[in-house]
């Protein structure tokens, strides 16, 4: 049996995706960045599609794998179904990332860090923001999505600064 109506995203994926997919009564479930983080819950709930803003998309009719060309040609069998040619499906909400370089991996869910992160959101009035460490890299990714691209830049900045300093000690 086949779930089409659940999605598997991650943490990184637009809240206006989210919306749109709520609109048609589909239920997106975040999970981890990372493509096995997808699949595994694709396995899950027996969903049909998956996937991450890098572009790897999972299709599992299809396997359980991010197969480029075949995203691109089950995107062009859309585009020919539906004329959507400019791909204007939902509104994205603004975002802004910032990398921070760190040393030192220091628990965010702890105080203060878990305050000021909640101070900045608490500001955002339905916006978002997403901070993590890097699997790869010696960096906190910090995203913020807001109403407006201004209000996303300045919080995401105001927000690495402050942590930025707070990281130091």
């Amino acid at each position: 049996y086949r779930n089409e109506s659940v999605v598997s995203i991650t943490l990184m994926s637009n809240e206006g995706l989210v919306k749109h997919f709520d609109q048609q009564h589909i239920k997106a479930l975040r999970t981890s960045v990372g493509d096995h983080h997808v699949i595994e819950q694709l396995k899950n709930h027996r969903a049909v599609l998956g996937g991450e803003v890098s572009g790897h998309i999972i299709m599992s009719d299809f396997g359980f794998t991010s197969d480029g060309l075949y995203t691109a040609l089950m995107i062009t069998e859309t585009l020919l179904l539906t004329d959507n040619w400019d791909m204007t499906t939902f509104k994205k909400f603004p975002h802004f990332t910032m990398n921070l370089p760190v040393r030192e991996k220091k628990d965010l869910n702890q105080k203060p860090f878990n305050d000021l992160i909640n101070y900045y959101w608490d500001s955002l009035n339905g916006g978002r923001i997403l901070v993590r460490y890097s699997g790869t890299e010696p960096v906190l990714r910090i995203m913020v999505e807001a109403q407006e691209q201004a209000q996303a830049e300045l919080v995401c900045h105001a927000l690495c600064s402050n942590l930025s300093r707070m990281l130091e000690t």
